[in-house]
């Protein structure tokens, strides 16, 4: 059951109960701030998962553009699409689209199943590489913590999906040795 996780949380029960009560059910009229390694031009993204398609969302990286939220997908081969294009639709996920990877990467496999908020909208913000933390990261995670208070964007939910702190030298020689 490709909705396990659904029925697991009772989030159906969730949207009847809101339904019954006459407010808005399976998070509409709500946005997702996502930190993590931004969203790609992934088919599991559709305009009407953004507020505003010219605006998805902000980067933290300081070299990058700061108004292109985009994975760049170049740096370790083994997490293409990129985390933040596969955990984003566990929430706004629409459902009924293939998730597989586009270059040889672990592939994330199979359908991607609608989100916990599938009318959700979706506001990518750019903080890191892959889900594996280092000392550079935490920086850039406090920046777009930071952005969204001080600029003063219209979010309701925060979300991070984020692993264990490293000391980026090692995870980085790791993934060298993963990807050869």
């Amino acid at each position: 059951n490709k909705e396990w996780h659904l029925k697991h949380i009772k989030a159906p029960e969730a949207w009847d109960f809101s339904e019954q009560k006459g407010k808005p059910s399976h998070g509409e009229g709500v946005v997702i701030a996502q930190i993590d390694t931004g969203y790609s031009d992934h088919r599991a993204f559709t305009d009407d998962m953004w507020d505003n398609t010219s605006a998805k969302g902000f980067n933290t990286f300081g070299k990058e553009n700061s108004k292109d939220p985009k994975d760049k997908l170049k740096t370790f081969k083994v997490f293409e699409p990129g985390h933040g294009t596969l955990v984003a639709p566990h929430a706004v996920g629409r459902g009924n689209v293939e998730m597989n990877n586009f270059t040889g990467g672990i592939s994330l496999g199979g359908m991607s199943p609608r989100g916990t908020a599938p009318k959700a909208k979706l506001y990518s913000i750019r903080a890191v590489n892959n889900p594996f933390l280092d000392s550079l990261d935490k920086g850039r995670v406090c920046r777009a913590l930071k952005g969204i208070v001080e600029e003063n964007i219209n979010v309701d939910v925060v979300s991070m999906s984020l692993g264990a702190f490293t000391f980026g030298f090692w995870h980085r020689k790791a993934l060298r040795w993963i990807n050869k």
